[in-house]
């Protein structure tokens, strides 16, 4: 393996990191942030029932407002992390074309994991992303028993 094949190795691992940094963070960031939604969903919650209609009116509309705008989030991280996903697999397929003109295969490592190890990093996060949608809708559709 010479130097300049190395260094190539490096740029698009790297390329392959940065997008592997960008999910965990959009994962960390969905988490901190739907932890904040639901503690504000429940405050709403607790708010006492003895209070002007106005006041009632507004809850009802907070009540409704929060699991939406989790949802919302949580859908468009889901479309982050597919996006990502995308773009590690055009850096994949962009370093094996290199590796087939180049006939260098067997000198240099893969940049990321392939088959059932990649399909199963991309679960984790992906799966976060899934059960909070269906956690939001589901407190979403209980809010009118509750409100």
């Amino acid at each position: 393996m010479n130097e300049s094949q190395l260094h190539l190795w490096e740029l698009y691992r790297g390329r392959m990191a940065h997008e592997d940094l960008w999910v965990q963070q959009r994962v960390s960031w969905l988490l901190g942030f739907s932890g904040l939604l639901f503690a504000a969903f429940a405050g709403v919650l607790n708010i006492s029932t003895q209070v002007t209609i106005a006041q009632t009116l507004f809850r009802g509309y907070v009540l409704l407002l929060i699991p939406a705008t989790g949802f919302l989030i949580t859908f468009l991280v889901l479309l982050g992390l597919i996006g990502a996903g995308m773009a590690m697999d055009e850096v994949r397929r962009e370093w094996d074309e290199r590796l087939r003109a180049e006939e260098a295969s067997s000198s240099l490592p893969p940049i990321h994991a392939r088959g059932w190890p990649l399909m199963l990093g991309r679960l984790a996060s992906q799966g976060i992303c899934g059960v909070m949608l269906v956690v939001w809708a589901v407190v979403f559709l209980l809010v009118p028993q509750v409100a």
